[in-house]
């Protein structure tokens, strides 16, 4: 089975309250495609969409004027392949986990004589 291709949309939302994960939820589950939230930090958001309703989800994200009795303001950003491309765009830290070079035999018979 083929994996099929997704895109990253990141967005912002325009309101005078914090938001809770939970409504954005309820609104993303009225879009037809229904995106799936990645990340929501304060008032900036990923979603992961499949690459064919991207367009879509753009619109709709857009439309939106309210969140519950409230106005508010959705507007995407950026659309990336990658999360940390879109996390570095809307200025949020990513983490990624290195790993550690391993020292080669001769640097550690090195470090034993000094």
């Amino acid at each position: 089975m083929i994996r099929e291709k997704r895109r990253y949309i990141g967005f912002t939302i325009d309101t005078e309250r914090d938001v809770s994960r939970n409504e954005v939820i309820y609104l993303l589950n009225q879009i037809p495609s229904q995106p799936r939230l990645i990340l929501l930090d304060d008032k900036k958001g990923i979603l992961k969409v499949p690459i064919k309703d991207v367009q879509s989800v753009r619109e709709n994200l857009n439309k939106i004027e309210y969140l519950g009795r409230e106005k508010a303001k959705f507007s995407t950003v950026i659309t990336s392949g990658t999360i940390i491309t879109v996390k570095q765009k809307l200025g949020l830290k990513h983490h990624r986990k290195r790993k550690k070079k391993e020292k080669a035999v001769s640097e550690e018979k090195y470090e034993k004589k000094v």
